[in-house]
């Protein structure tokens, strides 16, 4: 047992000096090939470097000590080497040198630095909203109860003066009382012919009194012309349209109570519409009143203003928002609804440079200078598109 033991140990001893003057023979050879080489060649060996980090320079051969690549010489006179002083170029840090075949192999390509003016587009996402000028709201002007609601829902196109609900006021009763006692007066006078032109007078301005009290009840021109029309009074007070436009919101039911001031029907002229893009800060620079935006909706183009207004800044976003304003005629865009804007802006001069010049690792902005070979870092403005 301890012969075969020995033996194994003397095998082992053995493979282990074999592996280590391999090692040692094919370090001589590679050295002496190098010297060989640069003995052929005639050229005199300055030092020699890591492929890998050029910085690393030893006088000797040998296996780089950082990644363990072998390490290469450097001749006097290759590319980078100052004529007739045997010495390195002084080349800022961070300089690479690439020789020209390199350059064609990796497709390096050189582009003249040109300072110009570019006009840039800038796409945005817009967001439809009704104009404030053309909202509408019908709002309740004393209690009551709705007695009647027509099939008339949010998002359904009425025209004006189109009856939308019917509602019951206790308050209006005195008042449509009044109106019909003043114009039957009218009707008496103009058949007795008795009266002084004093007391028709007097009875006109207590018909137009009573006539403005049931319209700040809620009843519109139309019911009460019709009331002056027929001298029949009305049990309840008709709703109608302000304005032709889209009902953007209903708040009614059937026998529903409510109090004066309840907001019944909203009503939007969706004809003419506004659309909020919102805008970083050192984009807001390029915009003015009056610039004209193509806005784009599933396939289909409009033409947009900038309004006068000043851009209102969003402390939730840190951005600007901005109007633009549209005509709206066939009511393709609707509120809510999100758009794609895009305009040109002018660019200041500047100096520019071909996109692809430069290198964007996330955290700056650099690129090479083929003069002297240096890389600078360099701060962007703008991408022209």
């Amino acid at each position: 047992m301890e012969a075969d033991y020995m033996k194994r140990s003397a095998k082992i001893l053995g493979l282990a000096t074999l592996v280590v003057i391999s090692f040692l023979a094919g370090h001589w050879q590679n050295a002496q090939r190098q010297s060989t080489s640069s003995a052929s060649s005639g050229r005199k060996i300055l030092y020699y470097h890591d492929p890998m980090h050029p910085a690393y320079r030893t006088d000797k051969p040998g296996i780089a000590p950082d990644c363990g690549m072998q390490l290469e010489p450097v001749y006097e006179g290759d590319p980078g080497m100052s004529r007739g002083t045997g010495e390195a170029n002084s080349v800022p840090a961070g300089s690479v040198q690439i020789t020209a075949q390199m350059q064609q192999l990796i497709g390096v390509k050189v582009a003249t630095v040109e300072k110009d003016s570019e006009s840039h587009i800038i796409r945005v996402l817009g967001r439809v909203v009704p104009d404030e000028t053309r909202l509408y709201r019908i709002n309740a002007s004393t209690d009551g109860w709705v007695r009647e609601i027509l099939p008339l829902t949010t998002g359904s196109l009425v025209k004006k003066e189109d009856l939308l609900a019917k509602i019951y006021t206790p308050e209006s009763f005195s008042a449509m009382k009044a109106y019909l006692y003043g114009l039957r007066s009218i009707d008496r006078f103009k058949e007795s012919g008795q009266e002084t032109q004093d007391q028709i007078d007097l009875t006109d301005a207590n018909i137009e009194n009573y006539r403005n009290a049931l319209h700040n009840m809620g009843m519109t021109d139309f019911q009460l012309d019709e009331i002056a029309r027929t001298r029949q009074g009305a049990k309840v007070i008709e709703i109608r349209a302000i304005e032709t436009g889209f009902i953007l919101s209903r708040n009614v039911s059937l026998g529903q109570r409510f109090e004066k001031g309840a907001e019944l029907y909203r009503i939007g002229d969706l004809s003419h519409v506004w659309i909020l893009a919102d805008l970083f800060e050192n984009e807001s620079q390029f915009v003015k009143p009056g610039l004209v935006a193509r806005v784009f909706y599933e396939g289909k183009s409009l033409s947009a203003k900038m309004s006068n207004v000043l851009p209102q800044f969003d402390a939730a976003t840190r951005t600007l928002k901005v109007r633009f304003e549209t005509d709206n005629s066939g009511y393709t865009l609707r509120p809510d609804m999100f758009v794609d804007l895009e305009f040109p802006v002018q660019l200041p001069a500047a100096i520019s440079v071909p996109v692809e010049a430069v290198l964007d690792s996330g955290m700056k902005k650099t690129i090479f200078v083929d003069h002297g070979k240096e890389m600078k870092e360099v701060f962007t403005l703008a991408r022209a598109k």
